[in-house]
């Protein structure tokens, strides 16, 4: 059997990528996420963010 890679910007991948976000209810401004099923047990979703800039002239603290 052959192998496909699929990227999250185009085609099929890309299809799937905004199914599980609308079905999972995935935020769109995350830098990724990862997806676990397993038998009996509930879907577990991760999603890694960018961290927020703060606006010009605004300092963190």
């Amino acid at each position: 059997m052959g192998s496909k890679t699929l990227t999250a910007a185009h085609g099929t991948g890309k299809e799937l990528c905004d199914l599980l976000r609308d079905e999972l209810g995935i935020p769109k401004n995350v830098l990724s996420f990862g997806v676990r099923f397993a038998i009996n047990e509930p879907v577990l979703v991760r999603c890694e963010y960018l961290p927020d800039e703060p606006e010009r002239g605004m300092k963190r603290g």
